[in-house]
């Protein structure tokens, strides 16, 4: 049990801050390299900068088929600050993308980030009071 205990608190404290380093690349990799099949369906939003927050990929193999699915998540600004949701496009088995839309999403997504903040701020950045019984087993062993 403290085995598993000791390994939950490494994967959070390197976890926490390694998501929090994923959010900006993320970011950047979908402004670099833009994902051709969400070109035509965010094109619908106008003078909105979508903002990549993730990606998904499913594939299914059987002997008779083998089925995709791919989808990209966007935050659209400046409207995410008045009308707040993630924009996510789903693209399956080759066809056309289709367009789904988040209000809840969104929030969601913020409040996870929030948590991995303050789950880095907890495990890296907090201040510690010196344990009591340390102090004293220092004074009496000196």
């Amino acid at each position: 049990m403290k085995f598993n205990l000791r390994l939950l608190r490494i994967l959070l404290k390197f976890g926490m801050p390694a998501i929090w380093l994923l959010v900006p690349l993320l970011a950047v990799y979908g402004w670099l390299s833009p994902w051709s099949p969400a070109a035509a369906p965010l094109a619908r939003y106008g003078d909105q900068t979508p903002v990549l927050i993730g990606i998904s990929e499913r594939s299914h193999y059987s002997l008779q088929s083998h089925d995709v699915r791919s989808a990209r998540s966007y935050v659209l600004f400046p409207s995410a600050l008045s009308d707040p949701r993630i924009v996510t496009v789903v693209q399956e088995h080759g066809a056309a993308a289709t367009v789904e839309e988040s209000t809840s999403g969104f929030w969601i997504y913020l409040a996870s980030l929030a948590l991995y903040g303050v789950g880095t701020w907890w495990f890296w950045f907090r201040r510690t009071r010196p344990d009591a019984s340390s102090k004293a087993s220092q004074i009496h062993s000196s």
